[in-house]
């Protein structure tokens, strides 16, 4: 279950997250048990903490591992385009 301290400190950098969580479960063939793609509703549940899923857990973690990756890698960027002389 995601707790609150994670889901806070994931909150700074997933601002709009449920449609890539809906992507990422979508490529990875992950349905509920209706064989349904998950409810957006559903996806914000367990991202607050209310419901347990670990597909979606782990669709959100992954999400927010490439976000922060991509932060990393444009700070990267920017540093070497700033210190060019």
């Amino acid at each position: 279950m995601i707790t609150k301290n994670e889901r806070d400190k994931m909150k700074k950098i997933l601002t709009s997250y449920v449609q890539e969580v809906k992507e990422y479960l979508q490529n990875q063939g992950i349905t509920n048990k209706q064989g349904n793609p998950y409810s957006d509703i559903y996806i914000v549940s367990v991202f607050n903490g209310v419901r347990e899923n670990i597909d979606i857990e782990k669709a959100i973690l992954t999400i927010y591992e490439r976000k922060l990756r991509a932060i990393d890698d444009l700070n990267e960027e920017k540093q070497k385009l700033l210190n060019k002389n």
